[in-house]
């Protein structure tokens, strides 16, 4: 009986993962992030690009891990967060570089609010 309880709760944490809405509002900025890259300049598509598209994936498997290695739940946090840090001052950066506009820049903070909001809370509360 015991070990069924534990199947199923291994089982359910890790077909739920998709339901979290940081985990829905993450991969949500990963598709926009990609959906950018057509209009940034070639020289910048190679590096810049590169960077964000790969910290904002690893920010996607964080949020996964943390939700079905609740062992380790609270490091995976900490690396989602400084993540989530680093994801913003590349935005930034691509703004300065004029890589994207003032209104995408503007459109892409609000969900970024959310994301740093919700993993405070979670890593606050695990």
């Amino acid at each position: 009986m015991e070990k069924t309880k534990i199947f199923l709760d291994i089982y359910y944490t890790i077909m739920l993962y998709t339901e979290l809405p940081l985990y829905k509002e993450c991969y949500k900025l990963l598709l926009t992030i990609s959906r950018l890259l057509r209009q940034m300049p070639k020289n910048y598509r190679h590096t810049l690009w590169n960077s964000i598209f790969e910290e904002t994936s690893q920010l996607v498997i964080c949020i996964f891990k943390a939700n079905t290695q609740r062992g380790e739940r609270k490091q995976h946090l900490a690396i989602a967060r400084e993540k989530a840090e680093l994801i913003h001052v590349l935005l930034r950066l691509m703004r300065d570089l004029h890589c994207i506009s003032l209104e995408e820049f503007v459109a892409l903070q609000p969900p970024m609010e959310t994301i740093g909001k919700q993993l405070t809370w979670w890593h606050r509360y695990s």
